[in-house]
């Protein structure tokens, strides 16, 4: 099945091709209004820039997730594709922040790789039971302060506090002068 991705899900992505016009527009204006030479030069930087801001924005919108009876595989808005296999997920589920945002992830410990999908997607709630049943494994309900503490939440689940290495603690033997 294939879960795309829905703009209307994440209008703030059509600020990307907003950025981009309203650059080339001030490019233009530069060589109306100001300075021609420096107005072309200014135009062929921001053209650049605004190729591959539309190029990451295109991406987007083909953004999908596509899962097949061997595993999963999200193309993401970079233009590229990560897949992991059924049998490699070791963890999955949701990771809720403070504010309330909220994404699925699919985890592979033995690669150490760690998938996040976030709620633009059509069918989260069917990609969720598909995960769910195709891997096999339960699904884990993780939070953190912020979007970026799931790493951080899922560590914690996986890794008994016991076994956590402090990397502020000193080490034995740091603190000796050497001759």
């Amino acid at each position: 099945m294939v879960y795309k991705f829905q703009l209307r899900r994440n209008v703030k992505s059509l600020l990307i091709p907003l950025l981009a016009l309203a650059l080339t527009l001030g490019s233009i204006a530069i060589i109306v209004f100001h300075h021609v030479l420096l107005g072309i030069v200014v135009l062929a930087v921001v053209g650049y820039f605004s190729y591959f801001l539309m190029k990451y924005f295109v991406n987007t919108l083909k953004s999908h997730i596509r899962t097949t009876d061997e595993g999963l595989v999200c193309a993401t808005a970079t233009g590229t594709e990560s897949s992991l296999g059924w049998d490699d997920l070791t963890h999955a589920g949701w990771y809720t922040t403070d504010h309330g945002y909220r994404e699925l992830f699919v985890y592979a410990e033995a690669d150490d790789r760690l998938l996040t999908i976030p709620p633009q997607y059509n069918g989260m709630e069917a990609l969720e039971q598909e995960i769910a049943s195709r891997s096999g494994i339960r699904l884990l309900s993780l939070a953190g302060e912020d979007i970026d503490g799931l790493a951080d939440a899922l560590r914690a689940h996986i890794v008994p506090e016991s076994e956590l290495i402090d990397e502020d603690a000193e080490v034995p033997g740091d603190n000796e002068e050497h001759d």
